[in-house]
């Protein structure tokens, strides 16, 4: 890790078995974190710190940002590590990834408090809205349909939601400062993230940000304002993995593409030089 990273805004991306650190927005390396097993989803608190998710073991680990050795560890029991969502009301910890349960450390500290969706069979991502409301994705349970499911802030069990979109049940959601959002694959395959409103039991799809080719295989993407973070694990014409930024919500043609050092990009997250203390 460079001297750089600690100045710098900072670009995090999983690549299977290592983490690669860009500088935010310019795409210059300054840093690989090693020693992973299949690491995918990330998230950042308020502080710059950033959470990442690992396999093997099944742990997730903390880092400060431009920090070269984790700072805590989170294993789970019950929730593996695939997603993982910081609350920005209290600093919860959320870590979710192919079960019906979701680990939720208070404060990011401690042990976790263990929920369990009852109606979900086989849960991947999660994320958190303004409010502290944490929602869950992935295969309902018994009929392999997609699930949607809200955990309201301060409640005690997920509310299935019905949706007028088909969501991947094996790609993120996340919240962009107004909608929770999420990626869907519209005709053709082509990757699409759509804005969600959620009224009641209710998610409704309310806005579309298309993703233009080369965008193929995506597991969890990152939105920072006006851009959204694509890590792309595309494999056509003999091509290497990738990561593509676009205009959010616009979408379109990507505008910028960081294709060096990258070979299985597969989550993201950007930590802010502003937000440390």
């Amino acid at each position: 890790m460079s001297y750089e990273a600690t100045t710098s805004d900072l670009l995090y991306i999983t690549n299977y078995s290592n983490v690669l650190v860009f500088t935010y927005p310019q795409g210059k390396l300054v840093g690989t974190l090693k020693g992973f097993y299949s690491a995918v989803g990330e998230c950042v608190d308020g502080h710059g710190d950033v959470f990442i998710t690992n396999f093997k073991p099944v742990t997730v680990y903390e880092y400060a940002h431009g920090g070269k050795k984790p700072i805590a560890e989170f294993p789970t029991k019950k929730a593996g590590t695939v997603g993982c969502a910081i609350n920005p009301v209290n600093g919860d910890l959320a870590i979710t990834g192919q079960t019906s349960y979701v680990e939720i450390f208070k404060g990011a500290k401690g042990k976790p408090i263990i929920m369990r969706d009852k109606g979900m069979q086989f849960g991947q991502f999660c994320a958190y809205d303004d409010k502290g409301d944490l929602f869950f994705d992935g295969l309902a349970d018994g009929d392999k349909k997609n699930r949607l499911s809200e955990l309201p802030s301060g409640g005690s069990s997920f509310i299935g939601l019905k949706t007028d979109f088909r969501i991947d049940s094996e790609a993120s959601i996340q919240w962009d400062g107004r909608h929770l959002t999420a990626l869907v694959y519209a005709k053709g395959g082509k990757a699409e993230i759509v804005q969600v409103a959620v009224k009641g039991a209710r998610a409704m799809e309310i806005g579309v940000t298309p993703l233009a080719k080369p965008a193929d295989i995506i597991a969890q993407y990152f939105i920072d304002n006006d851009t959204v973070v694509v890590p792309n694990q595309y494999f056509t014409n003999d091509e290497r993995g990738n990561v593509l930024l676009y205009h959010y919500p616009s979408g379109g043609d990507p505008f910028f593409t960081v294709k060096k050092h990258v070979s299985i990009a597969r989550g993201a997250a950007i930590s802010s030089a502003a937000d440390l203390r």
